[in-house]
């Protein structure tokens, strides 16, 4: 089931949360002509959760900005999640200040797109 925009804002920001999940695929799929791009990151649960994989896509994307190093833990700390002023979705994996209700200058691992898909895949 994928649940998108406000919905998954909702879910992103309560139960579904990916504090303290692990990232492990991260995508950027350069747009063509007619399209525009769209950046998809998948999650793993973190020790102590119920074992499940979250999938985030995010389409109509205006601004990706992640930073990797070999040795940094990907396990997801802080993060934001919301909507702009402007009705765009701003997601931080590194937030400067994870309760701030807007985007800061200083968040890491950034998206800003029109639209976010959440998909939730618990296995049998």
């Amino acid at each position: 089931m994928t649940i998108s925009d406000d919905a998954a804002i909702a879910l992103l920001n309560g139960p579904e949360t990916v504090r303290d999940d692990l990232l492990v695929r991260v995508e950027f799929i350069e747009p063509s002509s007619d399209d525009s791009a769209v950046v998809t990151m998948e999650f793993i649960s973190g020790a102590g959760r119920a074992r499940r994989g979250v999938t985030l896509v995010f389409r109509g994307v205006s601004e990706f900005g992640f930073y990797f190093e070999k040795d940094r833990p990907r396990d997801i700390a802080m993060f934001k999640c919301l909507k702009t002023d402007d009705g765009d979705y701003y997601v931080s994996l590194d937030p400067y200040d994870e309760h701030e209700t807007g985007p800061n200058q200083q968040d890491g691992d950034v998206v800003l797109a029109k639209h976010i898909d959440l998909q939730i895949d618990v296995p049998e």
